[in-house]
């Protein structure tokens, strides 16, 4: 849970979760439901949407030179064996539609089903979406996507800096956001990923977050083997439920946010690409995902960090460096051992 510090209001409390390996077969598998996998690749185009009106000059044609000037906004969803992805998520958000279930009109754009439903008709749910893509981020092409929150979102480095550059919850300083540069990476490195096998683990800790959503309980779920050092698991006893694994190396304070960093956060979606769960127990851990709390790019957040029994003293060279602009000190929740 990571909480800004304002004197007159409270943003978002970003939850990072963790993970339930002492249920890895059960409760992972509840959380991360999937339809049963095809066989073959498939293809579906859904209708979300059309828009009319628009001047053809915005793509540069004239209008004599079209016969229909109605815009077509498809959704494709592409069903693999080995997940699921759906490409663009329409122009009126299905929370838009009555019970009635009349056509939508929003400004020039109709829609006259929900994605929802068209994904129902062959056997799909939000929940079973492996991966969401954008073919960019104009209104027209991203309307449903909050409702695929719990999918792996890919993203090209160049629009997650433009969405810390511009986004209201953006954990950037507001007065800083026209000087931002970016975000900054360790090169790709394979040396970054290995499969441990785990052990059950137990206790919790208690991280008082220091404003409203009070102390916040954390309980241990498993102990990874790793081959930088033991990594405790954890599963987020708060709003959301979800999986947590927050870890220290030997590049933070020099190459690395001081604090340390992150590597899955299930109900932000990040579960999946840093951590993924293997048959027998054993987790696929892929460093390169590893990304910094908001607290390193500016201290009005409280951020729950890694405790010492996550500290290695290796160096992970991979994922996000420290945030180059960062200048104050992380306003740290303190940690109190509930049991051991």
């Amino acid at each position: 849970m990571e909480t800004q510090l304002q004197p007159s209001r409270w943003y978002g409390v970003l939850l990072l979760a963790t993970l339930a390996i002492a249920a890895v077969a059960s409760t992972v598998a509840q959380q991360h439901h999937r339809a049963h996998a095809p066989k073959t690749l498939r293809l579906y185009v859904l209708d979300c949407g059309v828009i009319k009106g628009l001047d053809p000059g915005l793509f540069n044609f004239k209008k004599e030179e079209l016969a229909e000037t109605e815009l077509a906004v498809p959704c494709y969803l592409i069903v693999h064996p080995k997940g699921t992805l759906i490409w663009d998520v329409g122009v009126i958000p299905d929370s838009a539609f009555k019970d009635d279930g009349q056509p939508v009109t929003q400004g020039p754009s109709t829609v006259t089903r929900t994605l929802k439903s068209q994904l129902a008709e062959i056997g799909y749910s939000p929940s079973d979406v492996t991966y969401l893509a954008h073919s960019h981020y104009h209104g027209d092409h991203i309307a449903n996507s909050n409702e695929f929150a719990s999918s792996t979102w890919l993203v090209r480095k160049v629009e997650r800096d433009a969405m810390f550059a511009t986004h209201p919850q953006s954990p950037i300083p507001p007065q800083a956001r026209a000087d931002f540069a970016g975000l900054r990476y360790f090169p790709a490195n394979p040396d970054a990923v290995a499969v441990a096998e785990t052990r059950p683990a137990t206790g919790e800790l208690e991280i008082d977050t220091g404003g409203p959503d009070g102390t916040v309980r954390y309980r241990r779920v498993a102990t990874a083997d790793t081959p930088w050092g033991p990594l405790t698991l954890w599963w987020i006893e708060a709003y959301g439920g979800g999986l947590f694994l927050p870890f220290r190396d030997g590049t933070c304070g020099r190459d690395s946010y001081g604090g340390g960093r992150y590597l899955t956060d299930t109900v932000k979606g990040t579960f999946g690409r840093g951590l993924t769960v293997l048959d027998g127990g054993r987790l696929r851990l892929d460093l390169n995902y590893a990304y910094n709390p908001s607290c390193a790019y500016d201290d009005r957040w409280a951020c729950p960090l890694a405790p010492r029994e996550n500290w290695l003293e290796a160096d992970i060279r991979a994922g996000e460096l420290a945030h180059s602009r960062f200048t104050g000190s992380a306003k740290k929740s303190p940690i109190r051992t509930g049991d051991t």
